[in-house]
């Protein structure tokens, strides 16, 4: 099937890079575009934050109700919306924490005369109330990211690559950072299309390694991988389609996950817009 998949991009002259297939025991991969193996992954970064999260709250470093001044009491800014007191974790994880408008994207991030992107967060003001209205931000899973790093005491990345990479022999990868030195986590990961699979079937697997043992809580797996956001079909991280779900980053990268069929599919790509779930469907 995924060489059906490949020649179907290739005729429609699509600049798909690599794609990757996991079904029901079987692993295939096709190159559909030659390119460098680790691309960036986008927003396929916020899943793993948020698996991270979910590792972090078993392990009893947190939890997705603690508000989030508990970790940044020392970075608020002197004028700050009063709000913030009353965001969560769980508000972050949704992307209802309150602000009117996302920021912190590529087109903006690096323009801020203000370097310490924590405090530029900290200090925006909101519009909403905590947990009443969806707005996609990357701001949301920057300030995830470093919460991570507070609560655990430990660099992100390292306690991504030793909780979750590592077990899935994971070890090309690179992740942007901050002008402070933190993971965005929001995007910027670079890595292959054949690793990004292995997250999606451990994903697809209830939270299991390879070798049996357990990465994330499926608990919270599930949790995640279910419409959690206010009037948005978007979980902990993962956006919920019809019958799977799915870690989306910008210009058409994707980790599709169907539990039904057994199925997860991957793509890395430089084109807006592929509807993967329809092609998926299609008899090909």
């Amino acid at each position: 099937m995924i060489n059906k998949i490949s020649n179907y991009f290739k005729a429609l002259g699509q600049n798909v890079f690599d794609i990757a297939m996991y079904n029901d025991g079987e692993y295939t991969y096709a190159t559909v575009n030659n390119a460098c193996k680790c691309q960036n992954s986008y927003s396929i970064s916020k899943s793993i934050i948020s698996i991270a999260v979910g590792i972090a709250q078993s392990e009893g470093y947190l939890s997705l109700d603690d508000h989030i001044i508990k970790y940044f009491s020392s970075d608020l800014p002197e004028i700050y919306d009063e709000k913030i007191k009353y965001v969560t974790i769980r508000h972050l994880l949704t992307m209802s924490m309150g602000h009117g408008e996302g920021y912190l994207f590529e087109i903006d991030r690096y323009t801020y005369n203000e370097k310490n992107w924590l405090k530029l967060c900290l200090s925006k003001p909101l519009e909403y109330n905590p947990g009443e209205r969806f707005v996609y931000s990357n701001s949301c899973y920057y300030l995830l990211s470093c919460l991570l790093h507070k609560a655990t005491g430990i660099d992100s990345l390292d306690y991504i690559a030793k909780k979750i990479f590592s077990p899935l022999l994971i070890d090309c990868y690179s992740w942007e950072r901050c002008p402070r030195g933190e993971i965005i986590g929001a995007t910027g990961l670079y890595i292959s299309s054949a690793d990004l699979l292995k997250i999606g079937v451990m994903c697809l697997d209830g939270g299991k390694a390879p070798n049996g043992g357990i990465i994330i809580d499926p608990i919270y797996l599930s949790e995640a991988t279910k419409i959690q956001a206010p009037k948005a079909k978007y979980g902990y991280g993962f956006w919920i389609g019809n019958d799977c779900y799915k870690a989306v980053g910008s210009h058409s990268q994707t980790i599709d996950v169907y539990p039904q069929r057994r199925i997860v599919f991957v793509a890395h790509a430089y084109e807006d817009n592929i509807k993967y779930e329809e092609i998926l469907k299609q008899d090909l």
